[in-house]
């Protein structure tokens, strides 16, 4: 479950600068190819994940998604979670607040890699 966790912020953060757009036709965006991976199309966004994952419904969240691959230790999953950010807050603070909330929260934390990127959505920054 930890590991999901940190999963999902690290997924999260790629499709909060990246996926958002909801028609599939933003000249930014890259679509995968649909021989391997299915499109899930919402109101407030779009993702695709792959053909062979199940998506799933849970309370409290957009989307969800789980893989076949399952182990003792680790289960793949992916879920979209609306989350109310305040006024003037950006990504990197929002980001940073989740991770350090993470690091306080979960026994096991260990930060792997960070890398800053600048996504552009719309042809803007």
């Amino acid at each position: 479950m930890r590991i999901a966790k940190l999963l999902l912020i690290g997924f999260s953060l790629l499709a909060l600068s990246g996926c958002f757009g909801g028609d599939g036709e933003d000249p930014g965006q890259v679509l995968l190819p649909s021989e391997n991976f299915a499109a899930h199309n919402a109101e407030a966004f779009f993702i695709q994940y792959p053909r062979e994952w199940k998506q799933k419904s849970a309370d409290g969240l957009e989307a969800s998604f789980i893989s076949n691959f399952k182990d003792a230790f680790f289960t793949p999953v992916i879920t979209v979670e609306k989350v109310s950010v305040g006024e003037g807050v950006t990504s990197k603070a929002f980001a940073e607040d989740m991770i350090s909330k993470n690091e306080s929260d979960l026994a096991l934390f260990e930060e792997i890699e960070r890398k800053d990127v600048l996504p552009t959505v719309g042809g803007a920054p």
